[in-house]
Parts: C-alpha cells; structure tokens; sequence
C-alpha cells in the first residue's frame, strides 16, 4: 500500500480521486437499484438478464473505438462530458419513477444509454490516469489506486442502494445517485493535467483499430491474457446481474439482503485491492493471475450451492477478492506491457474483453436460468471459468519465459547480466 499512496501526495491527483471515489459509490448505487427496480417492475429473470445486457453492451462494440479516440483528444474533457451526462440520465430515472411512469423496457433503454456513456468514459478514465500519474512507473501504483477507489465504491455503493430503497424508494435512491456524479465533474473542471503528446494520425481510425487487434493477436503474453481474460469475463462476469434473483428467491431476502450480497463481495474486492497496491512492480502478476482465475471460478461454484445467508457472504468475499485480482492484475499487465503508440488500442480492447463480453454472459444467463434455475446455471459457469484458469495456470512457464523480454523493454525489470 505505501508503494500506492505516495502519488496522493500530489494534490491533482488527491482531489480527482476523492471525485472518483463519490462517483464510483453513485454508479454502483445505480446498477443496483436499476437491477432490483426492472425485476419487481417485470418478475422476469430474463428481463434482469437484459438490463446487465443492455448496460454493458456498449462495452463490447464502444469501448475499442473509444480507446483509440482517447488517445488522440483531450481526455479530461471527455470525461467532464461523461460525467455531465451520467447526471442528466440519473435524474431521468429518478423523475420518471418518481413520476409512476416508468416500465421495464423504459429503464432498459435508459440503462443502454448508461452504459454507452459508461463505455466511452472507461476508456478515457483509464488512459487520463498516466496523464495524472506523469510517468510510465507510476501506472501499476495509479491503476491500484484507481481498484482501491473503485472497489471501495463496488462494496459501498450496493450496501447504501439497499438501504436507500427499503427507506426511501427507487426514485429518490436515483436521486442520490444522480448527484453522486457531481464531485467528480468539479474535480475535472479544476485540474490542469499535464496531458500527454498525441501521435500524428497515420492511418485511417478503423485500420488503426485494426493494428492494435492484430498486436495483441500477435503478441503471446497479450494473447494469452485477452483469451482467458475473454472466457472469465463470459462465465463468472455475468454473476452480479443474478443476484436480485439469488437474494429473493434463493434466500427469501429482499432489496437489503441484496445489498449485503453485492457488499460482500465488494469486501472480497477491496482485499484484493489493497494486496495488490502493496506489491512491488508487475513482474509476477502472471502468477497472480493463475492463482485468482482458479479461486474465483470454485467460489462461484461454491456461492451457487450456499443455502444460507452467511454461506452466500462467505463464498461472494472470496468471490470478489479473486475476480478483482484477476482483472485488475491483467489489466495492470496489458497498460504496462503495451507500446506507447498502443495504449489506448489495448485499452480499448481489455475493456471490451473485461467488461463487454459480461452483457453476452448476462443474457445468455439469464434464460439458462429460467430453464434450469439460478443454481445449476452458476455452477457450469464456475466450472467452465475454472477450465480456462486452469488452461491459464499449465501454460504459466511458457508465458513467464515469453513476457520477460517485454518487461525488459518497458523498464521493469533489469536486462540479463552478460
């Protein structure tokens, strides 16, 4: 952890995560009650499916253009434009629960413009923080905190929505969370970064897009990477979106047990965090990766067999303690072992993989489980993520061998003595 904090003593840096922080709370708060709100609006599982669907599509079609557009305008304006508009699409649904007049089909669509809002923000938040961080070394310690943040909300945020809807309601809880987004857009506002140098445009936009697919294809240890990082994010991704049906008819629960479900897994995630803030450098978190795609992949299994609420909180930290390792480790690998001139490509592209292909897991598991229940689904998806881990974990020295030449380049770890 010390390795991470030493960047707060900047005071850009303190102020922008302090935003962040708030606006992470807002959003988590938001995914949640649009998830509870479209189930007791449809009692369809398929439906909830389509909403996970609908907010992380963007992800998956945005996200790689995206990357390649931060890389070439201002990436705090884009994120001050992100930030506005999440307020505006808040405060709609907020007015049209408060109103009586919402439906779910009416909170789907808005949730699809949520998340191509979202799309488009990930990429620039995630490129913005070497403009913060001022130098290529301190990206691991910038992206650890940047999980801490994150997570802290993923583990807050959930817990609060609970509570904010058994007391107030959905509308006034989208209240809260629209003006949740408002630290951040002040922060934004007041920080002059030192931005980076955008390369000349040399190609065409989709021939450029078209490189940076070809180098991570091309490149073993990023290939290796994207592939698992793909079929984890599939099978255990989806596993949020299924939680107002675990806690209402698995457990018997209601909007608050839904609340301590999701935090309990935001706990798991914050530990995570924390362990990886306190390392020293990337080089071993190929192991770490290993390690978390195995344990995620049997807890989700676990979790899918749990018949009590302590069982379920149990399974979900250790859950989302390995799930966030997993991602925030690949994630940390991908930046930092990519060409300055990729970046943004890979970026792009990682978010596509971590976070677009979770709608196709989230719909596709939200009929399977209309079929067969939510605790027979979850556990081909814990078993099906664990093949890849395991895949991952048998082919580890190949790619411990292969990655060391691209750690030299990057200046992570000292060329071989001669």
């Amino acid at each position: 952890m010390p390795h991470a904090l030493h960047l707060l003593r900047d005071g850009r840096i303190r102020f922008y995560f302090a935003g962040f922080a708030v606006a992470g709370i807002a959003m988590f708060m938001q995914w949640t009650v649009v998830g509870w709100f479209v189930y007791r609006l449809s009692n369809s599982a398929f439906l909830l499916g389509l909403a996970g669907f609908a907010f992380l599509i963007p992800t998956l079609v945005i996200t790689p253009v995206a990357g390649l557009l931060a890389d070439r305008v201002d990436r705090r304006r884009l994120l001050i434009c992100s930030q506005a508009l999440s307020i505006l699409l808040g405060l709609s649904l907020a007015s049209l629960a408060l109103a009586g007049l919402a439906n779910a089909p009416l909170v789907i669509w808005i949730a699809l413009l949520q998340g191509m809002v979202g799309a488009l923000d990930a990429s620039a938040r995630n490129l913005f923080l070497l403009d913060l961080a001022g130098h290529r070394s301190n990206l691991p310690q910038a992206i650890a905190l940047q999980g801490i943040t994150m997570n802290l909300a993923r583990f807050a945020g959930p817990a609060l929505a609970g509570v904010a809807v058994a007391t107030l309601g959905e509308g006034w809880t989208f209240t809260l969370a629209a003006f949740g987004y408002v630290p951040l857009l002040a922060a934004l506002a007041r920080i002059r970064h030192r931005a980076a140098a955008r390369p000349a445009r040399q190609m065409p936009w989709f021939a450029e897009l078209a490189d940076g697919f070809r180098y991570v294809l091309r490149t073993m240890p990023v290939r290796r990477l994207a592939v698992v990082l793909a079929i984890v994010s599939l099978t255990i991704g989806p596993y949020q979106s299924l939680m107002p049906v675990f806690a209402r008819d698995a457990l018997g629960g209601n909007a608050r047990t839904l609340g301590w479900l999701l935090g309990a897994a935001g706990f798991g995630a914050i530990g995570a965090t924390l362990y990886l803030a306190s390392r020293r450098g990337v080089p071993g978190l190929g192991r770490v990766v290993a390690i978390a795609g195995v344990t995620t992949s049997v807890a989700l299994a676990g979790f899918s067999q749990t018949v009590a609420l302590w069982q379920s909180l149990a399974a979900l930290a250790v859950l989302g303690f390995g799930y966030i390792a997993f991602v925030a480790s690949i994630n940390t690998l991908m930046q930092a072992l990519a060409e300055d001139d990729m970046r943004g490509r890979v970026i792009g592209i990682f978010l596509m993989l971590a976070f677009g292909f979770v709608p196709l897991g989230s719909l596709a598991l939200g009929a399977l489980v209309e079929r067969i229940g939510p605790r027979l689904a979850l556990l081909g998806c814990g078993l099906t993520g664990l093949a890849a881990a395991v895949w991952f974990a048998r082919g580890y020295p190949a790619w411990r061998e292969a990655v060391r030449p691209l750690y030299q380049r990057a200046g992570l770890l000292a060329p071989p003595k001669r």
